[in-house]
């Protein structure tokens, strides 16, 4: 799974924190944007539910569940972190 992660302008957000959670286990794992706002994580399990959520300075993206990272190969999916 890859995306980006951007502002409330469109632009990406470097250094955003992104957790994926593993609904099934609950186990998660964190990633940091680079400097194009890009994360990505490898290796997820087949037909298992993930939760994305994303924070950057104090901004936090509500969770974003999908049921579409258990049937595709690869998922992109970009997160907006709203203005407070």
């Amino acid at each position: 799974m890859h995306g980006l992660v951007l502002d409330a302008l469109n632009r990406p957000v470097s250094s955003a924190i992104v957790t994926l959670t593993n609904l099934q286990t609950k186990a998660q794992e964190a990633a940091i944007t680079d400097e194009h706002g890009a994360f990505a994580f490898h290796d997820l399990q087949p037909r298992v539910s993930y939760q994305l959520a994303a924070q950057w300075q104090g901004h936090r993206r509500p969770a974003r569940t999908d049921s579409q990272y258990s049937t595709a190969d690869d998922v992109s999916l970009d997160l907006k972190i709203p203005e407070k």
